[in-house]
């Protein structure tokens, strides 16, 4: 006589169990690798956006320079657009960002202005922007624009190397003196110029002086 076998009523709750909890793992999986995929895919977007804004902005077109402006209003979906001048004042086209992606930067009712010089495609501001993409579960993308026109994605800002700490501010020059023989007010030539100079960033090494309005320069003791 064959045996019969089969499974009890306790195996087979724990067969469906288990394979409505792996299904349930790897539908969140997918999910979240799609999710994943569209906030890469936004941020490849944008690169090439900015990428022919800064192409405009090379070949004058239309006379002007061009930039991206990127807003995270405070109503409404977030969203980025072309706009032609030195400032921002309309975009020509705007792109919203899809469903489930908002901005980390600019923060929520902030914008940002990327905007290109012409010829040389360089940024016409600051040392670098980042722009910074978030989706639904936390993720995010970040958008690096180097001030010498480099544009990137995933990326830190380390890549756009020393420029990534472009110091804008002028170092501020005081206590100019000329020393040699004098004669009142006035001193012979040759001379000797020294002053004082203050840079909040340390990054000064050498100063040099004209006084025929560019023509010749002369460094500065």
């Amino acid at each position: 006589m064959k045996k019969l076998t089969a499974f009890t009523l306790v195996e087979l709750l724990i067969v469906i169990g288990v394979t409505a909890t792996l299904s349930v793992v790897g539908i969140g999986f997918y999910v979240n690798q799609q999710k994943a995929k569209i906030l890469e895919n936004t941020a490849q977007e944008i690169v090439n956006y900015l990428r022919y804004a800064q192409q405009k902005s090379v070949s004058q077109e239309q006379g002007f320079q061009w930039g991206v402006h990127f807003d995270n209003p405070t109503s409404g979906s977030d969203f980025y657009g072309l706009y032609s001048g030195s400032s921002y004042a309309t975009t020509t086209e705007t792109k919203y960002l899809p469903a489930g992606i908002e901005f980390q930067n600019p923060a929520p009712s902030n914008s940002v202005d990327v905007s290109f010089k012409k010829l040389t495609g360089f940024l016409s501001e600051g040392a670098y922007q980042n722009i910074v993409l978030k989706d639904s579960t936390g993720l995010t993308q970040n958008i690096v624009i180097c001030y010498q026109g480099t544009i990137s994605y995933n990326v830190d800002i380390a890549m756009c190397g020393e420029l990534g700490g472009l110091d804008t501010t002028p170092p501020i020059v005081s206590n100019v003196s000329a020393s040699n023989t004098s004669y009142g007010s006035y001193v012979d030539t040759p001379f000797d110029l020294s002053a004082d100079i203050n840079e909040t960033a340390g990054g000064v090494t050498s100063c040099d002086y004209t006084i025929n309005g560019g023509t010749n320069w002369y460094s500065l003791i």
